[in-house]
Order: C-alpha cells, then structure tokens, then sequence
C-alpha cells in the first residue's frame, strides 16, 4: 500500500491499494480521477515526517518565527495551534503548536524566541538540556551552570 499526498484547496491523504485501477501515471506525473471525473495530480512523499509538539509559546506570537527556527533542523511542512475544549465549551486556542517536518538532525528539548523558551517533545528525540542544549543531563544536574 502506497501513502499519496493529493493536493487541490486543501492537503489531503489517499490510500492506493495494489491491483486497483485508481491512478494513471504520466511522463509528467502521477494523476488520479475522483467519482466526480475531476482529475488531480498526486505528489508522492518521500521524506519521513515527524510530529512535533511546541509547549507554551505566546499564542500572539507568529508561527513563521517558529518555523524560520525550526528549518535549521530540516524542512518544515505545516505549523499549527492545538486548541483546547472541554465540554460545553468552545475550543480555545493554547499556546501549543502542533508542527509537522522532517527532521536530519535532533532538535534540542527546547527552543528560545523573543525571549520565551518553550519545550519541544517529538518520538524518539534525543533530550537536551535546557541551559547548554546538550544531552546526557538535565539542567538541574548541568556542568556549565556555574560558568
């Protein structure tokens, strides 16, 4: 089974099952026909994804700031606010972002903009300490404290 990314107003995901006729491939691409006879391409992705979660940033504060200090790690592919509710209530943007990228090298547990630090978790991360951003410690334990 093949993961597709269809692309048309909105990123949206199809599931291509082998021995079934739902794609036709082009010298210049992939394309697939929806029930409707709309024709779409279809961009393969080849690079793996990884969620990444952003703790406590200033909801005001522009997630293109974010991902301008995200893409030293690798491609950013979308940012967003998690939102919160609870029942009877409306969802309520948190201060939480929700990012999806690739990622070629660890990204610290923490991360600095305009002055707030905010944690960041993603599987399989390397945990950094939060005052040299290096790993093997937590800051409550880090040699470089007194420098």
């Amino acid at each position: 089974m093949q993961i597709a990314t269809l692309l048309k107003k909105k990123l949206s995901r199809i599931q291509v099952e082998p021995g079934k006729n739902c794609g036709t491939k082009y010298e210049n691409g992939l394309f697939f026909t929806d029930e409707e006879g709309n024709v779409h391409e279809i961009y393969i992705e080849e690079e793996e994804q990884t969620f990444v979660k952003i703790f406590d940033f200033p909801i005001e504060l522009d997630n293109n700031k974010i991902k301008e200090k995200l893409s030293r790690y690798d491609t950013v592919k979308s940012i967003r606010n998690d939102k919160w509710s609870s029942e009877g209530m409306y969802n309520f943007e948190s201060g939480v972002r929700l990012v999806t990228m690739s990622i070629k090298q660890n990204v610290p547990s923490y991360l600095t903009i305009e002055g707030r630090t905010s944690l960041i978790t993603y599987p399989n991360q390397i945990r950094t300490c939060m005052f040299s951003e290096e790993a093997g410690h937590v800051r409550r334990d880090c040699p470089k404290k007194g420098d």
